[in-house]
């Protein structure tokens, strides 16, 4: 779908572009032989975006493409043209249109600013046409919006569904996420419960000079990512007030965005352990796009950036307690307990970190306490050397997780994890 989107994205402003000059000088002609010409040129432009768009694969940002088609809808006019006025004349049809394309890129809806977030007055010209190369982003949010919805019931039943709304904005900045890679795309989310409703909004931003398939198709991991990490924070405590979530919270960052990634992945790969809505597509190459450039921009968030030691202490908190959890499962089979299967340590862990999720927002002050004893008591869980305190330990690690999981009761777990660590 997101290849789908860039195709269309692209070929707007093409025919915009086009259509327009080629349109004024149609109207404009009197002569029939260039009549002709132009008549040609509306006929051939079809085939030269094609190809344009087939030998660069989606690699390059938008107006790149653009520029490429309008050159071979130069060159495959040249047989038409016979002689130099009719030559000079077209070609300086093709390099208004090239000028109109360097001058637009995205602002062809709404030239009076430099982002377009779907919102213009409605007085505005464009207000028929805005958006319209968004929607496409839409049904996908709304596909993870879906699996968000699902993945949360299941985990916490007692949290009241959230309300979720997306936005979609194209930026002139360059790489929004301040990260070292070349896909140019960055989420962020606002809590705003209003009238007794849980409401949660997304925005997707996208740079304009970077726009590509990479970008595009990063799109469902950075959607997963808000959903699942940010906008069903705090959903099983009181209303929350409106706040921006913050970006520099190891536990949503590192710890969360784990479980989003896994998440991200097993839904594509159809392996995931809930009941998640079908697939919006089917085509393999555009999957595999989707899996390889989100997986590009996740392990960047880690490898680089202000943020990228305490989004990997997140990922790595995450690994004890699945460790401490997957000794807890061999232990409890060397004792002959029964129907515990090999994943169960992950969805467990999985399972406490996005209940844990849907406690924080209104307990933040609580919620940091929780972390801190969790965090002492991961450090020492996660390490097997038989000795029965460990055992022990792991032990009520276990049941804390499990009565927090049915009940979440954040001053309970902090109260339970207490106990643990004086162990």
């Amino acid at each position: 779908m997101a290849e789908f989107i860039f195709k269309y994205w692209t070929e707007l402003m093409y025919r915009t572009a086009l259509s327009e000059t080629l349109g004024a000088a149609e109207s404009a002609e009197r002569d029939g032989f260039r009549r002709s010409i132009l008549a040609v040129a509306r006929s051939t432009m079809s085939t030269a975006f094609e190809a344009a768009l087939r030998d660069t694969d989606g690699k390059c940002p938008v107006h790149e493409v653009v520029s490429q088609s309008v050159q071979k809808l130069r060159l495959s006019m040249r047989p038409y043209l016979v002689n130099d006025v009719d030559a000079t004349w077209f070609e300086q049809l093709l390099t208004q249109t090239e000028a109109l394309n360097d001058a637009r890129r995205c602002q062809g809806c709404f030239p009076e600013v430099d982002q377009c977030n779907e919102i213009t007055p409605r007085s505005h010209p464009a207000r028929d046409s805005i958006g319209r190369c968004t929607k496409g982003f839409r049904d996908l949010f709304a596909f993870w919006d879906a699996v968000a919805h699902v993945v949360y019931s299941d985990s916490a039943p007692r949290a009241e569904p959230v309300v979720t709304t997306f936005r979609f904005q194209y930026t002139s900045r360059k790489s929004p996420h301040g990260l070292a890679t070349p896909i140019a795309i960055h989420g962020m989310c606002e809590v705003n419960d209003i009238g007794g409703q849980r409401s949660s909004a997304v925005m997707i931003e996208v740079g304009v000079s970077d726009l590509d398939w990479p970008t595009l198709a990063a799109l469902p991991y950075v959607v997963t990512h808000e959903l699942i990490c940010h906008a069903h924070q705090g959903c099983s405590q009181p209303l929350r007030e409106h706040y921006t979530p913050l970006d520099c919270c190891f536990f949503a960052e590192g710890w969360m965005d784990m479980v989003a990634v896994e998440l991200f992945q097993a839904v594509l790969n159809q392996t995931a352990l809930h009941e998640t809505p079908p697939l919006p597509t089917d085509d393999a190459k555009v999957i595999d796009g989707w899996l390889n450039h989100g997986i590009e921009l996740h392990r960047a968030r880690y490898e680089n950036g202000a943020k990228a030691a305490q989004n990997t202490f997140g990922r790595m908190c995450r690994t004890l307690l699945q460790r401490a959890l997957s000794i807890f499962v061999e232990e409890e089979k060397a004792r002959g307990v029964v129907g515990i299967d090999s994943m169960w340590h992950i969805h467990t862990a999985d399972q406490f970190a996005l209940a844990l999720n849907a406690t924080r927002a209104g307990s933040r002050f609580l919620f940091s306490d929780v972390l801190d004893r969790l965090v002492s008591c991961l450090n020492s869980a996660a390490k097997d050397d038989g000795s029965k305190r460990r055992k022990d330990l792991r032990s009520r690690l276990w049941v804390s997780i499990r009565d927090f999981c049915q009940e979440l009761d954040l001053n309970r777990l902090k109260l339970d994890l207490e106990r643990v660590t004086l162990l």
